[in-house]
């Protein structure tokens, strides 16, 4: 690796720091999420690529496709969190494995040319079961629509807290 002050980022979007100090970035404008370690000034890609799509999961996330991922938020295991927010689908990375994988959103937009409202128009939706987010259907978070999600939050509780900029709605899911 190089040192980050040398690292070439673009649209920088989302930041987190782990328990341990590393800095973690959501670079928007190349699809990764980059990694900036505490002591040493050095920085890696954690996920993604630089370019986009969606290639699947269940496999290393410094190899997995993400499109315009925005929010980046952990764990108290070290697993950190990707709003993957124009594949409509919030990414785990298990930091024992490095692979990557859905936790919630089916892919769907849920919309194809709908204006969803602008102002004071968002709504508050959420379902308790562990893995179930709400979208008026009660399905498992990875079969749910969730129309590109922007922010990032998880409580002590294990509730996934998702912003939507394509609904103006904030989800939750439970995580575990």
């Amino acid at each position: 690796g190089r040192s980050a002050l040398e690292a070439r980022l673009y649209d920088l979007v989302g930041i987190a720091v782990d328990a341990q100090g590393h800095v973690y970035v959501v670079d928007k404008g190349s699809n990764r999420v980059r990694k900036i370690d505490g002591r040493s000034g050095v920085i890696s890609t954690v996920a993604g690529v630089c370019r986009y799509g969606f290639d699947g999961d269940n496999k290393p996330a410094i190899k997995a496709m993400l499109h315009a991922p925005e929010a980046v938020v952990f764990d108290p295991a070290g697993n950190f969190y990707v709003s993957d927010t124009m594949n409509h689908r919030v990414r785990k990375i298990d930091i024992a494995t490095g692979f990557i994988s859905t936790v919630a959103g089916n892919g769907d937009s849920g919309y194809e040319d709908k204006n969803m409202g602008g102002c004071g128009a968002a709504q508050f939706v959420a379902k308790e079961s562990a893995g179930m987010i709400k979208h008026g259907d009660g399905l498992p978070a990875v079969e749910a629509v969730v129309n590109s999600p922007v922010g990032l939050a998880l409580d002590s509780q294990g509730f996934l807290y998702i912003c939507e900029r394509g609904e103006n709605k904030i989800r939750r899911a439970k995580l575990w």
